[in-house]
């Protein structure tokens, strides 16, 4: 779990529920082999919302073409442009 900001306890047990659930169905769906790593990150804003075939192949080109980078992250939290940065 990551909070950008102040810490305080709404935030964590905020955060605490948000990695439940991801853990619940995570193994409802017996992903526990196909996930590395996966953290909840508490953030306030609004995302864009691009075709999934579009992030595939930017995702499948930066890996297969950028040597020394093996893995592409969408953040689906809200955001507005200005706070791209997770500090």
């Amino acid at each position: 779990m990551r909070i950008l900001g102040e810490v305080n306890k709404e935030y964590a047990d905020l955060l605490r529920h948000a990695d439940h659930i991801y853990i619940e169905e995570r193994d409802k769906h017996n992903l526990y082999d196909e996930v590395s790593q996966a953290f909840a990150v508490f953030l306030s804003a609004k995302f864009a919302h691009l075709p999934f075939e579009f992030l595939e192949e930017v995702s499948r080109r930066i890996i297969n073409e950028v040597q020394g980078i093996s893995r592409v992250v969408y953040n689906i939290s809200s955001k507005p442009p200005a706070t791209i940065e997770w500090e």
